[in-house]
């Protein structure tokens, strides 16, 4: 991926393929929160609970064994079959889908156009939490 293709991109997969962020790399957990905040059907519980475990540690203000028993939990959303598409793609950026290249609950789901929007905004949000991998960090 070149930086006018990073820039452009409105596929969030291919910019996560291209950075490969460890699994629990703060900006990772931070991205997977906010996908999973704009989807109203993935506000069950577990799910709520996984998310504010996740920005703790994000933080670094606790360990990541709590974190991996609440995602357990997540697995099996309510009402699992009918996902809008803000949960389906959700689930492809919280699940590590973009690793091996699929999109494993959006692919076929409903909504294909909301679903195509919906990447588009996480691909903004990728580039809000990652910044621009082309250029070097400023320290501060």
């Amino acid at each position: 991926m070149t930086e006018a293709e990073w820039s452009a991109s409105t596929d969030p997969m291919a910019m996560l393929r291209h950075l490969s962020p460890d699994c629990l790399a703060p900006e990772l957990l931070r991205l997977q929160v906010a996908c999973m905040a704009r989807a109203p059907d993935l506000q069950y519980p577990a799910m709520r609970a996984w998310s504010k475990a996740a920005l703790i540690v994000a933080e670094g203000r606790a360990d990541v064994e709590r974190l991996i028993k609440l995602e357990e939990r997540t697995c099996e959303p309510p009402m699992f079959w009918k996902l809008s598409p803000a949960g389906s793609a959700a689930l492809d950026i919280l699940y590590g889908c973009w690793r091996e290249g699929e999109t494993l609950y959006s692919e076929g789901a409903e909504g294909q156009s909301a679903i195509r929007e919906e990447k588009a905004y996480q691909a903004e949000l990728v580039r809000k939490f990652f910044g621009n991998p082309f250029r070097e960090k400023r320290k501060l």
